[in-house]
């Protein structure tokens, strides 16, 4: 399947919708296979609001709008599970490092996280 620029455009507003008053949670441990699929034994290190408007789309890439917020545990994030409106139902996750770069690897509690610069785009096939 080859889509249009538009359907893929498409395809990444209804992602970025989904997003709106969402809540982005950055955990330590082992990414779970896929965003359906409940933590087990990830410590929640820090929650970054999305706000009304949580993304932006420009030449087909969406890009992730979000505060940012301050460690609730120490640790080293190897994922963010992004979440819809009320923080229940899961959108999407991504691991660090390989979908999402962060300033730095290891974080204090109490200390301010920066909101990561997230940017999504769909292969042209897609």
């Amino acid at each position: 399947m080859r889509t249009s620029l538009s359907t893929r455009s498409g395809l990444l507003l209804s992602l970025g919708v989904r997003l709106n008053v969402g809540v982005a949670r950055f955990y330590n441990g082992t990414q779970p296979t896929d965003a359906d699929t409940a933590l087990s034994g990830n410590t929640l290190l820090v929650e970054c609001a999305l706000p009304t408007t949580a993304y932006s789309i420009a030449a087909d890439v969406l890009t992730v709008i979000m505060s940012a917020g301050t460690l609730v545990a120490s640790g080293t994030p190897t994922f963010a599970r992004f979440f819809q409106f009320g923080g229940v139902t899961p959108v999407f996750d991504m691991a660090v490092g390989a979908d999402l770069v962060l300033s730095k690897a290891a974080w204090t509690v109490g200390e301010s996280f920066p909101a990561p610069n997230i940017r999504i785009t769909l292969p042209v096939g897609t």
